[in-house]
Parts: structure tokens; C-alpha cells; sequence
């Protein structure tokens, strides 16, 4: 297992029965602002990361040195780089590394043992890091555009060109992807998943000739399942193929888990073939952070209806999927017993196994935590908090005190819009310290995912008219965000500070009818092209450990009407690497 520690640096270690193994850390320097990506030969474990000068790093670890540092000295192999490399090992020492370089276009590189080939452009423009499925003839590359739909290239070889094509040809009804796209090979067809911005899993399959039309499974629970807001997904889909040979008997067909939905309809063949004794879990974390599963067979998928929550509290997709070694000796099929490694909301690492024996509780076997063993500390470096922190009142806008309500919301890529209000009460001049979740989010901004953080803060005396304003202000602000991704050129990053959003905002409010001293005070945003912008400006900008970069926006209001003041608001907004 490799991860960034709280100082994101890199560390190497492993599960075994009852305990993580020492971490052995990479020298202090070595630092990362990606999650480090490494595939094992022999015994060798190749490393890479993104440094804070986006420069790709390679380092080597030995488990057989007997003598010195197992690490092998810090190796730069490119520089300008936008993604977390896909790394591949496709031969005894052989490793093939894909990334995003300059102007967010596919590249490629192969280790042959002893160096490095001269980089090769595939072209493309990207917003997150590739998934590739290497062949005995060449790869099948996919990757989520500019226009966060996927795209996909067949049987590339290296030396050769690459034919970019948009997963579906603009026929099949595409999703907009969300999260990266995520792929695996069966005997018989390769799937590619995706969350898209309607908070479901998508997917698609290929037989050989044309892609199938996409279908969505659907997000973790839905409304009508809890008489409450759907749970959604928030990660990418994470699927775990199980080829024949390697499953125990029984199985297909039956249900993963609790089907939590009204009557679900029964689980019908998918629209290919898949070899029987084959099947694909797919897991992914939801809205409540927990990590759901799902399973598609030669019957379908399983459960039919909601997903399978298996619990925990999930900070991000499971990093690891870890197949448990087999018994030496074994008389029959041995099964499919593997393990998931998360990092958790508390930021340590855990680790899941899945045990396939029938129980009289579940025909297709059993789920347990590693409870009892030591949990390793991690940090995402591309976590965020976006919040208020401080609301300073020079002159309040009623004669006395007002009486605030704040909307906060943030849109990265092309994750749904989330929103979130809080009524202040009435607040009068001086300053008001609030907690991060009062008007704030947590959320991953990949490298290349355009980020905009908004509030808003309104006088209203009436609750009557509470739900209006948030309703409306939402609306507002999803207006906006359409506007911009229709633009041909992003708007400069001033446009939408103080006045500009101020102004926007404004005349979405117009409907409610306000009285007094009653209206919009206050209003300012965070907005980054990239992730990649954030990482310099808490680079640069950014104090403190954990990193914090703090902002300001004041609002001034003139000429009120009778009896009301000439209002000054100063809000302080903050992104805290968390």
C-alpha cells in the first residue's frame, strides 16, 4: 500500500493479518500534491507522483537491498504535468506511464528497464487522468474530456496514432461525467463506468464492434426508498472484475445484499454477454460517505433495486483493491477472497475483506472490517474546505440589528451543484466567527476541474420569505454556472467578486418581495479555472498547517431607503487544505 502521510510525503507499507507493516517513508523533500500511483515487479515497487513544481517524480524501492536506503534516488521523468500518471506494467520490467502534459493533452512514456523512450503526444484536451486497459496488441485508452464527457481511443499502440473518439459517437444519450471514467476487461466485453452529474453510476459496454448505449444503475438509495433525500454518489466507481476460474460456486444471480427500494423490479440479463461464473462489483462512496456496492453477473445486476451499503465513512473512493494471497493447496476453485483499503472522513486508512463463503444471512459471503488493527494517518493533497470564517459588520443596514440569512454553494467539474444556508439571527456591527460547516463545503478539486465557491447574505425579517431566498439565490447561482460553461472564454476571475455577483444576485432576488430595510447585503465567490490554480495560490498565498488561504470581499450600500442605514459588510472566506 502507498500513500501521502499529513505531510504529503510519501509512504510505503502493507496490511497483514493483524497489523500495518512498518511504513517506510520516502526522505523528507519528496513531497506530492497528487495521490502517488506505483505498480510492483519482483521486488521492486516503481513510485510516481506530481511534485509542487508539477514535475512527474519516479522512485524505486527494493525489498531486497540488504545494505543503505531501499529507495532509489528521487527521478524526474517530465515536467508540466496535469494528472496523476496511469502507470502500467506490461512486461517483467516494463512499464508504460500515461498522463496529462501541456495544454491538458494525452502523453506517453515507457521504462524498458533502464530509461525512459522520449515522450509521445497523443493529442486530446482533458479534464482528469486516463484508465488504461493494456492488450497483447496495444491499449485502450479513456478519459474525461474538456466538456467532462468520455472519450476513448481502441487499440493504440505506441508510435502510432491516436484517434480520439467520444464514448457513445454523440448518439446514445451520454451522461455528463462527473467523476473520472473507470474501466475493466471481462472474457467477453470491456465496461467503462463513470458518475455522472446526476449523482448515478453509468455504464457502457464493448463487444468487439460498437459500444452499447449508456445505461445508468441508478445513485446509492433513492428518495422514495427512505421517505428522504436520495443518497448519491460522490466518488468515482471503482469495479472489481472476477474472471471464471477464480469465483467459488453458487453465487450468480443471487442478491448482494438488503434491497432497500419500494418493490423493486426483478434483475434482468444485461444487454451483452458475460460468460457465466463471471461477474463485476462495482463499488463507490456515497452522499453520506458511506461505500456502496453492486454486482452485474450473467443475470443482471444485484441488488435489483438500491444499492448495498456497506457502511464506514469514506473521505474517497477505496485507493486499493488487494486480491488475498490463495492457499498452497486447494482441491477446488479457490475464491474470490480480496480486500478494500479507504481513506476515512478521520483520515486514517482502513481496510475491508470480502470473504465469498455462504452464510445463512448472504448466498454470496461477508464483508469485515479491520478493525483491530493500526490505522495509518493520510492527507489528500486536492481536499479542500471552503468556507465563511468571519462576517465583520462596520453598519448594519435596519436601525437596530439584522436580522442575516447566509447561502453558501460550490460546483467542481462536473460534480452537482450543493448548497447549504444558515440563519445568523440578528447580528449587529462588530465581528461574527461562525464554524467552517455554517456556510461551508468539503470537496476534492482534481488538477484540472474548474472550481467556484459562492455566498450570499440577506436581511429578511420575514421567515415567511426564507425558503424563497434560498430557492431563488440557488437558482441564481445554477443560472450562472450555465452562462459560464456556455462562454467561448472563461469571464476574468474579478468578474464575479463583490459588484459583479453582487449585482447578478440581485436581480434573481427581485421576485421576493422585501420590505423595510429587508435585502441582499453581502455577496462574494472563490472561483479557480483549475485545481491546478489552487494548488499555487495555497502554495504561494496559503500559511499555516494545515495550509490555509484566507480572502476578503467587503459589500457597501448606499443610498437606503427611509429609516434604513448606508450597510458595510467585510466577509472573510477561506480554502483550507484539509
Amino acid at each position: 500500500m502507498i500513500w501521502l502521510d499529513n505531510d504529503f510525503t510519501v509512504n510505503l507499507g502493507g496490511f497483514s493479518d493483524q497489523t500495518l507493516n512498518e511504513a517506510r517513508e520516502l526522505p523528507v523533500g519528496s513531497t506530492l500534491i497528487t495521490p502517488p500511483v506505483a505498480v510492483v515487479s519482483g521486488n521492486l515497487v516503481h513510485a510516481f507522483g506530481v511534485g509542487p513544481d508539477h514535475g512527474l517524480y519516479h522512485w524505486v524501492y527494493n525489498s531486497a537491498a540488504r545494505f543503505g536506503s531501499r529507495w532509489s534516488p528521487q527521478e524526474m521523468v517530465g515536467i508540466n504535468i496535469w494528472s496523476p500518471p496511469a502507470a502500467v506494467l506490461t512486461g517483467s520490467n516494463q512499464i508504460d506511464l500515461f498522463c496529462l502534459g501541456p495544454e491538458r493533452g494525452m502523453l506517453h512514456t515507457r521504462w524498458n528497464g533502464s530509461k525512459w523512450s522520449t515522450w509521445e503526444q497523443l493529442g486530446g484536451a482533458f479534464s482528469s487522468l486516463p484508465v488504461v486497459l493494456p492488450s497483447t496488441t496495444g491499449f485502450d485508452i479513456f478519459a474525461r474530456g474538456l466538456d467532462f464527457m468520455v472519450y476513448h481511443v481502441t487499440n493504440w499502440k505506441p508510435g502510432g496514432p491516436a484517434d480520439w473518439q467520444l464514448l457513445g459517437g454523440g448518439l446514445f444519450g451520454e451522461p455528463v461525467a462527473a467523476s473520472a471514467p473507470a474501466a475493466v476487461r471481462l472474457t467477453t466485453a470491456t465496461l467503462v463506468f463513470v458518475t455522472g452529474a446526476d449523482g448515478g453510476i453509468w455504464y457502457s459496454a464493448f463487444e468487439g464492434k460498437l459500444w452499447r448505449a449508456w445505461i445508468s444503475i441508478g445513485p446509492a438509495q433513492h428518495a422514495a426508498s427512505v421517505g428522504k433525500d436520495a443518497v448519491t454518489f460522490i466518488s468515482e466507481p471503482v469495479p472489481v472484475p472476477h474472471m471464471s476460474g477464480d469465483l467459488s460456486t453458487g453465487g450468480g444471480g443471487t442478491e448482494a445484499g438488503p434491497t432497500t427500494g419500494a418493490n423493486p423490479a426483478p434483475s434482468q440479463p444485461p444487454p451483452f454477454s458475460i460468460a457465466s461464473g463471471e461477474h463485476v462489483d462495482v463499488f463507490a462512496v456515497g452522499s453520506d460517505n458511506a461505500l456502496w456496492q453492486k454486482r452485474l453477473d450473467h443475470d443482471g445486476w444485484h441488488p435489483s433495486g438500491d444499492w448495498s451499503s456497506l457502511g464506514g465513512s469514506f473521505a474517497c473512493a477505496p485507493s486499493v483493491v488487494a486480491w488475498a494471497p490463495r492457499p498452497a493447496i486447494t482441491t477446488q476453485t479457490p475464491p474470490a477472497h480480496f480486500s478494500l483499503v479507504g481513506p476515512q472522513t478521520d483520515n486514517t486508512i482502513h481496510r475491508w475483506n470480502f470473504d465469498p463463503t455462504p452464510t445463512p444471512l448472504s448466498s454470496v459471503g461477508t464483508w469485515s472490517a479491520d478493525d483491530n488493527v493500526s490505522h495509518p494517518t493520510f492527507r489528500l493533497p486536492t481536499r479542500y474546505t471552503f468556507a465563511v470564517e468571519n462576517i465583520h459588520i462596520d453598519n448594519i443596514r435596519s436601525p437596530s440589528s439584522d436580522t442575516d440569512l447566509g447561502v453558501a454553494t460550490l460546483k467542481i467539474g462536473g460534480w452537482p451543484l450543493r448548497s447549504v444556508n444558515f440563519n445568523f439571527g440578528d447580528l449587529s456591527n462588530g465581528d461574527h466567527i461562525y464554524d467552517w460547516d455554517r456556510l461551508g463545503f468539503i470537496g476534492t478539486v482534481e488538477l484540472c476541474e474548474p472550481v467556484l465557491y459562492t455566498y450570499s447574505i440577506v436581511n429578511s425579517n420575514n421567515p415567511g420569505v426564507e425558503q424563497a431566498i434560498v430557492t431563488m439565490t440557488v437558482k441564481g447561482i445554477e443560472d450562472l454556472i450555465n452562462d459560464l460553461f456556455k462562454s467561448v472564454m472563461p469571464p476574468p476571475l474579478g468578474s464575479l467578486y463583490g459588484a459583479g455577483l453582487f449585482a447578478w444576485l440581485g436581480d434573481k432576488l427581485l421576485s421576493i418581495a422585501f420590505g423595510g430595510c429587508d435585502g441582499l447585503v453581502a455577496a462574494g465567490s472563490m472561483m479557480y479555472l483549475t485545481g491546478r490554480d489552487v494548488q499555487e495560490q495555497m502554495l504561494h498565498q496559503g500559511s499555516g498547517m494545515p495550509r490555509q488561504f484566507l480572502t476578503s470581499t467587503r459589500t457597501e450600500l448606499g443610498d437606503p431607503p427611509t429609516t434604513c442605514q448606508n450597510s458595510n459588510y467585510l466577509v472573510f472566506t477561506s480554502i483550507t487544505q484539509t
